[in-house]
């Protein structure tokens, strides 16, 4: 067998590599068909057969779905995420609002580090018409403006999986968005000066608390946030677009960092006297298997996760952790494994987790924030070493067998 396995793409693989990354890059949205193949080809600079062999490597795994003679992007996110929010758009949609408002705020936040001068101008044209809209006092318009603004907003992430985490929310909580809008709508009406808060995201600033006052949301009093029992949608296509691209597993943890960070928030202000005990015994049987068994300190791994989310006391974190935790646990326990091999000690692993459970039984929600992002932040550097670390053992064999 071949130690060096090297194969060097054709121009219908190359292009198909270049559409995933557009793809996962968030240039297309789900619900809107690529350009007609005459134009991809005229701009790819390919042929048509050259062009259909790389949209059909695309179809084939999972990235594209042909519908009426036209390629969509497959919504697969999406897909697994829908399930789970439906039955809560039915009993706690304001939760579910409430999280969109803190995700499309941290998107805001993104874009302002992301965003290229093209995307500056259409926020700028966007937000114009939103403002001519409302000043129209037509409901319907207005809400059309706003969420052609807000998806202005997300391509300016260039994040594949947030622009679906958006899409799912805005169809399962459509009539408490609209209710949101049409006291936006109203209240701008009513007092020009509340339009400061639209206005500012031309600078790329948004603020949780200004949102939710301009949207009216009123909160249930809360609860412990339940996961689903189970995903309905298969999530094995989208566990192989991640596992097997670097810039898929980006997107990912991008998303997982802005959600978990908002969960851990959320957790220490709602956490009970059940809750952080439950937190601290599970942290206490993780401390038992550090070092010795990292199959089963990763399956803990994932229950504190899902216990964080349920503290939470919003039924979105619950749901997005039980669609996510199947790919998340499969990269968690592989990267775990070699981790082990490579620092010899997980020690600052679980001082992360630590500071995470201490934080949250505190109270103390920024804290609790900044914790859960320093240790996301830290598993995505262990990712991106490791995948150096292969790419560096390549090429030494490459050294070792082609060189006299």
């Amino acid at each position: 067998m071949r130690e060096l396995s090297i194969q060097i793409p054709n121009t219908s693989e190359s292009l198909a590599r270049k559409l995933e990354a557009f793809i996962l890059g968030g240039t297309f949205w789900p619900d809107q068909p690529l350009a007609p193949e005459r134009q991809l080809a005229l701009e790819f600079d390919v042929s048509r057969t050259t062009l259909r062999t790389a949209l059909a490597q695309l179809t084939s795994r999972g990235m594209l779905t042909l519908r009426s003679r036209k390629h969509y992007v497959t919504p697969l996110l999406f897909d697994v995420l829908r399930p789970g929010l439906i039955p809560v758009s039915k009993t706690e949609p304001e939760h579910l609002l409430d999280y969109w408002l803190h995700l499309f705020c941290d998107a805001v936040q993104l874009a302002a580090q992301k965003a290229r001068s093209s995307d500056r101008a259409n926020l700028q044209t966007a937000l114009a018409e939103v403002h001519t809209q409302i000043l129209s006092t037509n409901p319907e318009d207005s809400m059309t403006a706003f969420l052609h603004l807000a998806r202005v907003v997300f391509d300016s992430c260039y994040n594949f999986f947030l622009a679906q985490t958006h899409l799912a929310l805005v169809e399962a909580m459509h009539p408490a968005l609209k209710r949101g809008i049409l006291h936006m709508t109203q209240d701008i009406l009513a007092d020009p000066s509340e339009f400061r808060t639209l206005a500012e995201l031309a600078e790329f600033q948004a603020e949780h608390a200004d949102w939710r006052a301009l949207f009216g949301l009123e909160l249930p009093v809360p609860g412990e946030a339940k996961a689903p029992d189970q995903v309905a949608c298969d999530p094995a296509q989208l566990i192989a677009v991640v596992t097997g691209n670097s810039l898929a597993l980006e997107a990912l943890y991008e998303l997982r960092l802005l959600t978990e960070s908002r969960a851990a928030e959320s957790a220490a202000s709602h956490v009970s006297p059940e809750n952080a005990r439950a937190l601290q015994s599970l942290l206490e049987r993780m401390t038992v298997t550090l070092d010795t068994a990292p199959d089963r300190y990763s399956q803990l791994d994932t229950e504190l996760h899902a216990l964080v989310a349920r503290t939470s006391s919003n039924p979105f974190f619950g749901v997005s952790n039980a669609t996510l935790a199947p790919v998340l646990a499969s990269i968690t326990r592989v990267w775990l494994d070699r981790h082990l091999q490579i620092q010899k000690d997980q020690s600052v692993i679980h001082q992360q987790h630590v500071d995470i459970v201490a934080a949250i039984c505190a109270g103390q929600g920024r804290r609790a924030s900044q914790a859960m992002q320093e240790h996301l932040d830290y598993v995505l550097r262990g990712l991106r070493l490791l995948r150096q670390q292969d790419g560096l053992a390549e090429i030494a064999t490459a050294r070792r067998l082609l060189t006299k």
